[in-house]
C-alpha cells in the first residue's frame, strides 16, 4: 500500500481574547501596601490555558492602603482571571491572585508569588489541523526522487497534536483520500 504525504500542514487555532479595559483606583486603609505607585495587568483563563495580558492599569497607593481593580465583561469562554502586579511600568512580575470569572478585585498588597504573564496565549478555544500544498503518494516521482523530504510522523492525540477524530480517520484511511 502506498503512503500518502502532504507537503504542508498547519494548525488553525482560535484563541481566547484577553480581558480588556483594566482600571485601578486607590483606597485608604485595609491593606499592607508600602506607599508607592503600582502597576497591574490581568490575563484570562480557560480549560486550555492563559491569554496574553490586558492593558496596564496604574495608581498610587497610600501606606497600608488597597487598590480596586475593575475590567470589562470577560470574553465568552473565559473561566478565570490571573492578576499580576509590579512596581515598574510593563514589568508586572508578581502573581497576586487567580480568580474565577469575575470583573473586579481588591488588591490588599499581599506578597503573591514571583511570576510573569505569558508572552504567547495558550488559551485556545478550538483548533483544526489543515493540510495544504500538494498531496503525494509514496510512489509519486517527487517522493521517489527525494524521499528524505517526506518524513512519516505517527500522529498522537492530545493538546497540540492530532485530534481524536483525525486519528480515527487515519486509522480507517491510512493512505488518505483519493484525489
Amino acid at each position: 500500500m502506498a503512503a500518502r504525504y502532504c507537503t504542508d500542514s498547519f494548525v488553525l487555532a482560535t484563541i481566547l481574547a484577553p480581558p480588556s479595559t483594566l482600571a485601578a483606583s486607590p483606597n485608604v486603609g485595609g491593606g499592607s501596601f508600602a506607599a508607592a505607585t503600582y502597576f497591574w495587568k490581568i490575563t484570562g483563563l480557560n480549560g486550555r490555558g492563559e491569554t496574553v495580558v490586558s492593558n496596564e492599569a496604574t495608581t498610587a497607593v497610600a501606606l497600608n492602603g488597597t487598590a480596586s481593580l475593575t475590567w470589562a465583561a470577560l470574553p465568552a469562554g473565559t473561566t478565570g482571571v490571573k492578576v499580576y502586579r509590579g512596581t515598574v511600568t510593563n514589568t508586572e512580575n508578581v502573581l497576586v491572585a487567580t480568580l474565577g470569572a469575575v470583573v473586579a478585585y481588591t488588591d490588599t498588597g499581599t506578597a503573591g508569588t514571583a511570576a510573569v504573564p505569558p508572552a504567547v496565549s495558550t488559551a485556545e478555544i478550538s483548533s483544526m489541523l489543515t493540510e495544504a500544498g500538494s498531496l503525494r503518494d509514496s510512489t509519486h516521482p517527487a517522493v521517489v526522487a527525494n524521499p528524505n523530504a517526506f518524513v512519516t510522523t505517527v500522529p498522537v492525540a492530545g493538546t497540540n497534536h492530532v485530534s481524536p477524530g483525525r486519528l480515527q480517520y487515519l486509522a480507517v484511511h491510512p493512505s488518505g483520500p483519493e484525489l
